[in-house]
């Protein structure tokens, strides 16, 4: 698995990359570019509802709402592992050309920070966490306020592609925030 950390969080960065807006995040025209990587392999997304007090703009959510498929509540999904208290609430939704351009025409930046809530009282989209899958497993994960990406490469193509959006790092030990969609939702 690959691992891309916002510079503040990778423990495994120099002092000269903290400092390089380059890896930053995955934001405007590469930002892009990484979705149209992740839709060419994907079958479905998913987004998180955001639970704080400023995600207050519903664009996105309602936008998608045509393409959504189901909407779960749980305790575990990527990355997350939380109380029946603070269940998280998911939904996923079909990628198909028309809502990966919804995606981008409402987010320019892979931890959803660049384009929303760049003032704290500034509205943020309700929805965050962006996740992909192919037709059976996630191979793209995010955890936007934690500025987490992690990637399970769905073949050598993407791969190889993956250099062009930042510094990425090899992980083999964190294989169990890979999620299969059979284990949430009929398919």
């Amino acid at each position: 698995m690959y691992v891309f950390n916002k510079a503040v969080y990778d423990c495994h960065l120099t002092e000269d990359d903290v400092f390089s807006d380059e890896i930053l995040s995955i934001k405007g025209e590469k930002f892009k570019e990484f979705i149209d990587l992740c839709s060419s392999h994907a079958a479905f997304f998913s987004l998180t509802r955001a639970p704080w007090t400023q995600s207050t703009d519903a664009n996105l959510e309602m936008e998608l709402q045509p393409h959504l498929i189901t909407t779960l509540k749980c305790t575990k999904w990527f990355c997350y592992h939380v109380t029946e208290k603070n269940m998280l609430e998911i939904s996923i939704y079909r990628a198909t050309s028309e809502s990966i351009e919804i995606i981008l025409q409402h987010l320019s930046d892979l931890f959803v920070d660049e384009h929303h809530g760049a003032c704290p009282h500034e509205p943020r989209p309700t929805l965050e966490d962006l996740c992909f899958f192919g037709t059976e497993k996630l191979f793209m994960g995010t955890v936007s306020h934690e500025y987490i990406c992690h990637v399970f490469p769905p073949d050598k193509d993407f791969e190889q592609a993956l250099p062009q959006f930042g510094k990425w790092s090899w992980h083999e030990d964190v294989i169990n925030d890979q999620i299969f969609l059979a284990d949430y939702i009929k398919l």
